[in-house]
């Protein structure tokens, strides 16, 4: 999916030196509407208050293992096809002149660094080599939560498994395609070339991205991606002196640890915790099946159990098309939709990690477990249903749902938005109950399988159903 991110400022600036465009004034139009104009050539240096953004930024979801939502464009640009700013490493100001002499972190010499310094050798040491949040350019420019990646969100970019790459042109400007090879979404990296001290050399023919990693062994050098017209360099190094480009990212999914399990804070295919259903309930998948029938917003198609899978006339139960004889009790890797669309670690919870949550934030058996109506601030752990109007805990604000508050420690806290359910291409009970797949099967009755049911007054994680049903689904991982 691709979304735009509201900014502060709304103008493109372009700073001579900077970037390639010949611009010869910098026109800067503030939110009152007021034009503010500059002479390009005698602007220095361009700066950003904190919370202060450039363009109107959009990101893609190609469908990533990690969650990563990748900018479309870089730092300061307005469309994926302009070059726009260059930064050293660990700076967050463009400038003219790219050299140790002037580099935020030295004395003048690359064996000077004053911060990001492993060994001694190289400077004063501290034991940092990856970018902390204050010196992060994309986090100053843009503001939370954009970063700028790291060399493992680089990787699986560009991993084979994940997308297929391309060099071409775009509007005339040469750059790499990537596409998902999951939804088919793509963004565009111009080749924007390297500046060095105050010269700009290769724009057109290599690219240059930082990352946020430093060489740990030789500090003055921090990990980049790079390409040119014959190769691609995923791990790349580069004096951290020298100004590249930046495409910044949205970390991936994030997880509250409760009861010794990181819950995941959001379902497979939705794009935020809260706010409205048709970006928090996620994809809805029937129990076994890796692909959404129901795409979150469109849910088209039909689901019953002619279609199912796994089906097989309900008598061989979860069945491996490899070996129909094969009989599951849990998913495995290969079945689960949290696993197949997210990777890592991520995996469907199990019935029984469902009763445990319920155990570590009420204190009791989860079977029938009678919620906590929310009607004040939370000062303790439980199971809590929340409107989607209640103004107490403003993040789940927008969405029915039920809460889940760790009695060990109430600031940890997870979601489930109610879901409801999607049978014969409709969409069923979307906001009055919720429906999350678990990863076992009912062993007695094959032909079902455990979910976790919520609504405003129970919730009981032992109802079996049928495994055609699209349920949504909440991962977690060890």
């Amino acid at each position: 999916m691709k979304r735009a991110v509201t900014l502060l400022v709304t103008s493109l600036l372009m700073v001579a030196g900077v970037q390639t465009a010949m611009a010869q004034k910098m026109v800067v139009t503030t939110t009152d509407n007021q034009v503010v104009k500059f002479d390009v050539n005698k602007v220095k240096q361009v700066t950003f208050e904190d919370g202060a953004s450039i363009g109107t930024i959009e990101y893609v979801d190609l469908s990533l293992p990690s969650g990563t939502l990748w900018a479309s464009c870089n730092i300061g640009a307005s469309s994926p096809e302009q070059y726009s700013f260059y930064f050293a490493w660990g700076e967050k100001e463009a400038k003219n002149d790219y050299s140790w002499l002037t580099y935020r972190y030295c004395k003048d010499t690359y064996d000077s660094l004053t911060k990001y310094c492993t060994a001694e050798y190289y400077g004063k040491f501290d034991g940092l080599d990856a970018l902390e949040d204050e010196d992060d350019a994309a986090a100053m420019a843009w503001g939370s939560p954009w970063k700028v990646p790291s060399m493992e969100q680089f990787d699986e970019l560009m991993n084979p498994e994940n997308t297929t790459v391309k060099k071409t042109f775009q509007d005339d400007v040469y750059g790499m395609l990537i596409t998902s090879k999951r939804n088919g979404k793509s963004i565009f990296l111009p080749a924007a070339g390297i500046r060095m001290d105050t010269d700009l050399i290769n724009d057109g023919s290599r690219a240059y991205y930082w990352s946020r990693d430093v060489v740990r062994v030789d500090n003055f050098l921090a990990r980049d991606f790079s390409f040119t017209t014959s190769s691609n360099t995923p791990n790349d190094t580069k004096n951290r002196c020298y100004g590249l480009s930046i495409r910044p990212v949205i970390n991936g999914h994030e997880y509250v640890e409760i009861g010794g399990l990181k819950w995941a804070t959001m379902n497979v295919g939705a794009t935020t915790v809260a706010g409205s259903y048709e970006t928090c309930y996620g994809d809805y998948f029937a129990w076994g099946e890796t692909q959404p029938r129901y795409a979150s917003i469109t849910r088209s198609g039909a689901k019953d159990d002619a279609s199912f899978t796994w089906r097989n006339g309900y008598s061989d139960g979860y069945s491996s098309s490899n070996n129909p004889t094969y009989m599951g009790t849990t998913l495995d890797a290969t079945h689960d939709a949290a696993t197949a669309n997210w990777g890592g670690n991520w995996r469907t919870p199990t019935m029984a990690e469902y009763e445990a949550l319920a155990v570590a934030c009420s204190g009791r058996s989860a079977n029938n477990q009678i919620h906590v109506n929310l009607t004040s601030t939370i000062t303790e752990g439980g199971i809590y249903w929340l409107s989607s109007t209640q103004t107490i805990e403003p993040a789940y604000t927008g969405v029915a749902g039920l809460l889940f508050v760790s009695k060990a420690d109430i600031s940890k806290r997870v979601f489930f938005p109610a879901s409801g359910y999607v049978l014969d291409s409709i969409l069923d009970y979307g906001g009055t109950f919720g429906s999350y797949w678990s990863s076992t099967l009912n062993t007695s009755n094959t032909k079902y399988a455990y979910y976790l049911r919520l609504d405003p007054f129970f919730v009981n994680p032992s109802d079996g159903v049928s495994r055609y049903y699209g349920f949504t689904v909440r991962p977690v991982s060890d």
